[in-house]
Order: C-alpha cells, then structure tokens, then sequence
C-alpha cells in the first residue's frame, strides 16, 4: 500500500467432492474403491461426498480450519447431483455455502435438480441455459460461460467469453419464468451476428473477452480482457428506454490478462484481478492507480501455477 504496509489478507477453502471417480484419482480414490469393492460404484461415490462433508464441518469447527464452501464437481451426464444429497444436507444444517457444478454437459433440469436438492447457493457453467434462449446459434455450446453471479432478486448473469456478451437469466425457482432468458448484451456494435438481437448494444466496443459480469441497479460491472490494449476493470450504465450501455468508469490494470480476471465492485470503488499475474488491485472511484496492489505467491519463492482470483468477504 501507499504507506508501506501490507494490505489484510484473508482466505478460504472449498473442498470439492465428485459425481464419479476412479482409482487412477488419486491413492484415496483407489482405497475408496478397494474398501468397497463390492459395492456399486455409484454408492461409492456418494458415501465419498458423505465422507468429505463430516470432514469439512469437523476441520472448520474443531480445529478451525477456514473450509468456507463445499462443491460437487466431475462427470455430470448419468451422475445426478441427488445422488449427494446426504452430504449437502450434512453441510447445510452446518450454515457452510454449497456451489454445484451444473448445467454443463446435462439440461436445465440438472440446475434444478442442484437447486431444490441440494441447497446450491451458487451454480457453475450453467451453459444448457442457452440452448432454448438461442436455438438458432447452432455452436452456442462454444460459449465459454466463464462467469456466473447471482443478484439479490435471482438474476443470474453468464459471463460468455467466446461470444463477447453478457446474458441474464432468470434464477428465481418461483417466478413463473426461471431459467427462462430475461435479456442479453453485445460487448460491441455489430456483435449481434453471433447472439442475435441483443437487448444493449454500446455505442462503440465496450468489452471484447470478457470476464465476471455483474449488476448493482443500472451498473453493469465487467473485467474487459481485449477491446483496449490493457485489461480494465469497467463500469457500464444500462439505459433501459434507449438500449445502450455505455461506458461510465474504466480503470486500467497497465498489462493484458488474456486468460482470466474479476472486476468486483466495493464500497467506493472496485476490486479488480488479473489472474495470469497473480495480483490484486483495488481502485477507488476517483483515482487511476490502484490504492493498493497483491500479489500471491508460495514461501520461499516457489512459483504458482495456478490462476489467482480475489472475492471481497465479510469475516466477523
């Protein structure tokens, strides 16, 4: 930071179950299976997920351990996610947050399913979302849903890299419209080739490979990856009448983040990653250069090989 001290680092754990294993997994995969070998695979499976859960409330409560979600991940086609739902019950009445992998390789009805039976607080991929919303775009599963967020009012905002546009779906189980497509815009003039008749179209480009979308009121918040030649963190104002948005707040990271990015907004400005880099940034509204910056990395040097990603959180 500006005055020489290390900004407050927080993190948390996920721990991830899987919808199908194998022993080539890993050596606890392959005892799973050894132990019950007589057993149908599938009852393996969850009885893992089971496992998992009564590890991760005993290492969050009992020794303290920051484990701050639990997710099911892996095959999804013929592995439905009610087959875990002993191990989300377990981690729900322990108040843990549940993410579902879900409507990547199975429909709609998979995202449901993860919903109503498995308490999912958040969902990833999504991407059968999109068949019924754009039938006529015959390679719509090379989207690329790279972002997913949910607002207070169940709309859920998909992030389409390949496409360079930002659609919104109706989340809310009760509406009579869930999963059904609320409206969808172009990151750029003209975009409307690949998703047709888009709801908000800029006036010029506004973002092209774009990353974590989302909405507070009017505001769309994206991380522009390639319309400029340094990725930003970016504010648009949707006008609903018009059907524009139209850039209101960019803050640019000074390098290119081909590859993955967040822009988070925060109470007076925003909090932005570049994961290729490893670093965190956060600008406040009326400066350029960010007020402080992170960058992760191992003790004694040892480099990372994965992508970093920062999520503001509320710790009491």
């Amino acid at each position: 930071m500006r005055d020489g001290e290390e900004p407050p680092f927080h993190y948390g754990i996920i721990v991830s179950a899987m919808r199908k294993f194998t022993e080539q997994f890993s050596e606890y995969f392959r005892s799973m299976l050894g132990v019950h070998r007589y057993s149908d695979h599938k009852e393996v499976y969850s009885m893992a997920s089971l496992e998992l859960a009564q590890a991760a409330v005993l290492a969050r409560d009992r020794y303290g351990l920051p484990v701050v979600g639990f997710d099911l991940a892996g095959e999804e086609a013929g592995y439905p996610a009610e087959a875990h739902r002993q191990a989300f019950e377990l981690v729900h009445k322990n108040f843990m947050m549940k993410t579902v992998h879900a409507g990547e390789a199975y429909g709609p009805e998979s995202i449901f399913q993860a919903i109503t039976e498995l308490y999912a607080d958040r969902i990833g991929h999504g991407t059968y979302l999109l068949d019924e919303s754009f039938p006529e775009v015959r390679d719509i599963n090379r989207a690329h849903v790279n972002g997913l967020a949910v607002s207070a009012e169940g709309e859920v905002l998909l992030s389409l890299y390949a496409f360079d546009a930002v659609v919104s779906v109706d989340g809310d189980p009760a509406s009579p419209t869930f999963l059904q497509m609320l409206w969808h815009a172009s990151g750029a003039p003209g975009d409307g080739d690949d998703l047709p008749d888009p709801d908000y179209i800029p006036p010029v480009t506004a973002f092209q490979a774009q990353h974590n979308a989302s909405r507070v009121g009017d505001a769309l918040w994206i991380f522009d990856n390639q319309s400029r030649m340094d990725a930003r963190a970016l504010r648009l104002r949707m006008d609903h009448v018009a059907g524009t948005i139209v850039e209101e707040r960019a803050w640019s990271l000074d390098r290119r983040c081909a590859n993955q990015g967040g822009a988070i907004p925060i109470e007076g400005g925003v909090l932005a990653t570049c994961a290729n880099s490893r670093e965190v940034f956060q600008f406040l509204e009326d400066e350029e250069e960010a007020a402080w910056t992170l960058e992760a990395s191992c003790p004694g040097g040892h480099p990372l090989s994965g992508f970093t990603r920062a999520h503001p959180v509320i710790i009491e």
